[in-house]
Order: C-alpha cells, then sequence, then structure tokens
C-alpha cells in the first residue's frame, strides 16, 4: 500500500510541474532578415550555418508548447515574408527552408530597409505575448546608396525604432569593407548612438578571414560562440523575466491535491489498524 501511495504521489507532483511549466513559458517567435542583394550574398553559407546551428539548440533546450513561430523576411527593394512555420516543427524545417527560399541573389537592386523594418514590427505584433528574437542579416546600406555614412543614418530616420519591441536583437552587419563617418566612427557604433533600440542590440562581427577564405574549422569555431552567446543570452532573459516561474494558480492545485491525498492516506492509515 505504500508503495501505491508513494507512485500516486510522484505521479501528481510530475503532472502539477508539466502543468506549470507549460503554464509559465512563454512562446518564442524567431524572425530572420535575410538581405538578398549582391553586396552581401557572399555571407549566406556564415549566415545558414548560425541558423541552422541556432535552431538545433532551441529545439533540444527550449521547450515548445506547439506556440512557438519562425518566421522568415527577405531585405530587398520588395520586402516581405517569405514562410512562416509554427510548434516544434520550426526548429526542424528551418534550416532547410531557409536554404530553399535564400538560395539566390536578387537581379534587381534596391534595398528598402525602413520598409523591411516595419515588416519586422508587423510579424512580432501578430505574436505580441511571444519572446521576439530577431537575428538581421545585412550591410544595412541602402540602395542607391549616397556616398556618405550620414546619408545611410538619415535613411534610416523614417523608421520609428521605438516600435520594434524585440527582446533581443542580433545585429549581424557584415560590409565588404568597414565603413566609417566624419568623425571616423564605424557604422556599427553611428548606428548605436543614433537609435536607442540599438543600444543594447547585438551586433555581431564577421568571421576571420584568411585570403579572403573561410576555413571550414574557423567557420564551425565561429558559429559554436555565436550561437553560444545567442542562447545564453536568450536562456538568461527567459529566466530573468520570471517566463518558467510556476503560476500561483498550479501552486493551489498542488496543495489542493497534496490535502486529498494526505486526507486518503490517513483513512487507508485507520481502516488498515482497525483490521
Amino acid at each position: 500500500m505504500r508503495v501505491i501511495l508513494l507512485t500516486t504521489w510522484c505521479v501528481i507532483v510530475a503532472t502539477v510541474a508539466e502543468l506549470g511549466a507549460q503554464a509559465g513559458q512563454r512562446p518564442i517567435h524567431v524572425i530572420i532578415v535575410f538581405d538578398r542583394t549582391a553586396s552581401f550574398w557572399r555571407w549566406t553559407a556564415v549566415a545558414h550555418a548560425v541558423v541552422a546551428k541556432l535552431f538545433t539548440e532551441i529545439r533540444f533546450n527550449l521547450p515548445s508548447l506547439g506556440e512557438d513561430l519562425l518566421t522568415f523576411i527577405e531585405l530587398s527593394h520588395k520586402p516581405h515574408i517569405v514562410t512562416q512555420f509554427r510548434g516544434s516543427a520550426a526548429w526542424v524545417k528551418g534550416a532547410e527552408a531557409f536554404l530553399n527560399n535564400f538560395n539566390e541573389p536578387l537581379p534587381e537592386k534596391g534595398t528598402a530597409i525602413v520598409k523591411t523594418l516595419w515588416t519586422v514590427v508587423e510579424a512580432f505584433n501578430a505574436q505580441p505575448k511571444a519572446f521576439k528574437i530577431l537575428l538581421i542579416f545585412s550591410d544595412m546600406h541602402p540602395d542607391p546608396c549616397p556616398p556618405k555614412v550620414a546619408a545611410w543614418v538619415k535613411d534610416l530616420e523614417e523608421f520609428n525604432w521605438q516600435q520594434l519591441k524585440a527582446d533581443e536583437v542580433f545585429v549581424f552587419l557584415w560590409e565588404d569593407q568597414p565603413h566609417f563617418d566624419e568623425r571616423g566612427r564605424p557604422y556599427a557604433t553611428v548606428l548605436r548612438e543614433k537609435f536607442p533600440p540599438l543600444r543594447k542590440a547585438n551586433f555581431v562581427q564577421p568571421p576571420p578571414l584568411v585570403n579572403g577564405v573561410l576555413e571550414r574549422r574557423q567557420l564551425n569555431a565561429f558559429v559554436d560562440q555565436v550561437v553560444g552567446e545567442i542562447m545564453t543570452r536568450v536562456v538568461n532573459r527567459l529566466g530573468a523575466a520570471g517566463d518558467t516561474l510556476i503560476p500561483s494558480w498550479v501552486i493551489a492545485l498542488a496543495c489542493l491535491l497534496g490535502f486529498l491525498f494526505l486526507a486518503v492516506a490517513a483513512a487507508l492509515a485507520r481502516r488498515g489498524g482497525a483490521s
């Protein structure tokens, strides 16, 4: 009888814990913005390696309740949502979908960065309670591209940056060659200082090249480091925000079940003693 009672109690505890985890976990919405213009195309293989590794880490380290969302957005002269996946299938199909949807650069010129950012806002607003992760793979150069960085920044002022309410932003601002403003500041530094939401963003440095080539060993090390940093930040933010805490109603349910369990156990004990 004691074995049966102990087993029953373990089942109750496991069930309540699972209910608490499901109730307290926020869904995750990952948006991948990829620049399909010719100026950024050299980085396609690296970007794919990063997202493939990231999806694997999310799949095995963050629980999915079927509400997770993955969105691919094309950055081009006509930015748009390319495809979306829901639930745990997102992390299984995402890497292949990246290759299928971004398999070649666009022949048309033009980079509508501001319109792309508005597309990101609209996509995030469709699932407002989700933990929002944004990855931007682009050199962030407008097209037509004025000669001075100040003109690039002025173009980005047309966007309302306060509407970009992502929990974590990672910008892979990889240029063919570094660009600086008239004060000698790198382009990424100018963006951070000009637009407050980007001050907390993570600007990822490009991987090291040897004679213009990225070796496989260096690629693997780079991807492991970048994805490790992304996962660390995401897991820490989810924990700090209390997104995996057990809700009060689950605690109340556990107390009620515990009381009922003890009452039944006491009744059975008295019955056994009387016999």
